[in-house]
């Protein structure tokens, strides 16, 4: 399923559009998703899902795509990394929520590209939600 169609559902799950939320879906914030997918898929372990927010605009989506994998990497290689990592990467913010012991829906990665306005936080706690629905 594309990341888009899987913001769509989690936007329903707490009555908001994707505008209301502030995402963004331009062909530098579809790159940067789509290589986020593509490296989920080889990092990300059974039973868990990542979640990343990245603040826009994004004016480097391959040395961010790059840089965030590493990071990534280095987070599911450290069994006692925080649930929650904030960073800067390419003059973006970052988040990265790693969600555990989830019926993954066939999922592994959701992400997220945002206008500065919108809050991490709602987009990740909508997110859960939707995962623990029964959507």
């Amino acid at each position: 399923m594309k990341n888009r169609d899987l913001v769509a559902m989690i936007a329903i799950t707490g009555n908001l559009s994707i505008k209301e939320l502030g995402l963004r879906f331009d062909r530098v914030a579809l790159r940067l998703l789509d290589e986020l997918q593509v490296c989920s898929t080889r990092l990300v372990p059974e039973g868990q899902i990542l979640l990343v927010t990245v603040t826009a605009p994004i004016w480097s989506p391959s040395k961010t795509a790059t840089a965030l994998e590493k990071k990534i990497e280095k987070i599911f290689h450290q069994p006692t990394a925080s649930r929650l990592v904030k960073i800067s990467v390419q003059k973006n913010q970052v988040r990265i929520r790693i969600v555990k012991n989830v019926q993954t829906k066939n999922v592994k990665f959701i992400g997220f590209v945002h206008n500065p306005a919108t809050k991490p936080k709602q987009l990740f706690d909508l997110a859960e939600k939707w995962l623990t629905s029964g959507m």
